[in-house]
């Protein structure tokens, strides 16, 4: 309702795969994109879209206000990164920005991932152990420290071990935010991966 208001929707397209084929079909000034959608998320419909040559205005929208999310977005091709909890005003302000060109952060987030981003530069892909990744797929899978253990011939306090240094290593203050992290920095492979190859 808000955006109709003042624009043209061309289309609502909630399925991730389906989103990069409307991309290169309607050919949007602006794509706003959610990063959690079904099949494969936001940010692998930036990297196919990219892959693709279409290089869409995308702003991104998520309830995740995270600077890393946001590096990584921008890294994947957003001009934009916005929370759901931004006001209406500021999400047109950021749609207004991008059509004029420019690259637009929520205002809370600014100062983090411009100090990520200028201060240390733009975070490098995490190298993991095989192990390492071979606990964080099972992490992704559901599974608890015990069946870890079990799975990969290690106690359960070192599989939690294990867990709780990636945890640090990816900034995550929980397994769900370990979960994402994983997802959308691609560490572990899984279906929305498989979906793009």
């Amino acid at each position: 309702m808000l955006l109709g208001a003042r624009f043209e929707v061309v289309g609502v397209i909630t399925d991730g795969l389906e989103a990069v084929d409307a991309i290169a079909r309607l050919n949007p000034d602006i794509v706003l994109l959610d990063l959690m959608m079904p099949t494969i998320s936001g940010l692998a419909v930036l990297r196919s879209a990219t892959a693709r040559g279409l290089a869409p205005n995308a702003i991104v929208l998520t309830m995740h206000a995270e600077p890393e999310l946001a590096v990584e977005a921008l890294k994947a091709g957003a001009r934009g990164f916005v929370t759901k909890e931004t006001s209406s005003e500021e999400l047109l302000t950021a749609i207004s920005v991008v059509l004029t060109g420019g690259t637009y952060l929520a205002s809370a987030l600014t100062k983090d991932v411009v100090t990520q981003m200028v201060g240390a530069g733009i975070r490098r892909r995490v190298e993991l152990t095989a192990q390492q990744r071979e606990v964080l797929r099972l992490v992704v899978e559901g599974r608890r420290a015990k069946e870890i253990g079990e799975m990969l011939a290690l106690t359960t306090r070192s599989a939690e071990t294990i867990k709780y240094r990636l945890m640090r290593l990816l900034g995550a203050r929980s397994t769900a935010q370990l979960v994402r992290c994983a997802i959308e920095r691609r560490l572990v492979h899984c279906e929305d991966d498989a979906g793009m190859t």
